[in-house]
């Protein structure tokens, strides 16, 4: 086969950051988490090889590795290795391939990259085993389980859809699930006056959050405040971005 190529865009998170850890948002009665896809990529690049021979490489890590099967590679205890056995054990491909990953966005940049990167191999092996998805929710639901899986912790979910649909998204956080909007970056300052600036120190959001939904389930009111008042400010950049109220932001 030719070689596969796919990208996917990485995020700024807007508003109601925290609000997609299920199930925080209901909580607070519901609430809207808003980003928006920057073009700052990540990129999974996929060609079948003869055989049941597998090779695995990252770019960004500098690594190389070759197995003769993929029982072999989901046996292996490397852990540079845990993003691929999630991704491989969930799509179990019968033939050989090689898989090459690489991130422009750098490790713990808060830019959710390794959501990106997950969203990227994905596309690549749905294409190659003819596997399509009913929407962009379905694919966010099985990637964000898998990653899950992977740092045996609590995810959400917000990272993934930029990296699925790009655009500016607003997601709505509800007992009935989770509804993606698109909103055009025409005319709006995000698209003519955006500077993104890396000050060189990682953000690691996962721990964060997790502590953040303990003591929401432990209804420590300061956090469960914090939330409220997070549910406020995310509605009113919903409002500004829908409106395109750029000047005022309402609340």
């Amino acid at each position: 086969m030719s070689i596969i190529q796919v990208k996917s865009p990485t995020r700024v998170d807007l508003a109601g950051g925290t609000l997609d850890l299920w199930p925080l948002a209901n909580f607070v009665g519901g609430a809207s988490t808003i980003n928006v896809a920057i073009d700052i990529w990540t990129q999974a690049e996929l060609r079948e090889l003869s055989g049941q021979e597998i090779e695995i490489e990252s770019a960004d890590l500098n690594y190389r590795k070759h197995f003769q099967n993929l029982s072999e590679l989901l046996k292996s205890s490397d852990p540079e290795l845990s993003m691929y056995k999630a991704l491989l054990r969930y799509f179990s491909p019968s033939k050989g391939f090689h898989l090459k990953t690489s991130s422009q966005s750098p490790v713990g940049g808060g830019l959710g990259g390794s959501s990106s990167l997950m969203i990227s191999m994905m596309k690549a092996f749905s294409r190659w085993m003819s596997q399509s998805y009913a929407s962009p929710g379905e694919m966010v639901h099985i990637a964000h389980n898998l990653e899950s899986e992977l740092l045996n912790t609590p995810t959400g979910t917000q990272d993934y859809y930029p990296a699925v649909s790009g655009g500016l998204n607003i997601l709505d956080y509800s007992v009935s699930g989770i509804r993606q909007e698109i909103l055009t970056l025409s005319n709006s300052p995000i698209s003519t006056h955006f500077v993104l600036v890396y000050t060189g120190k990682a953000h690691h959001s996962g721990l964060n959050n997790f502590e953040v939904l303990k003591a929401a389930v432990g209804k420590e009111e300061k956090t469960m405040q914090a939330l409220r008042d997070l549910k406020k400010i995310s509605s009113s950049v919903v409002d500004a971005c829908k409106s395109q109220s750029w000047g005022y932001l309402p609340g």
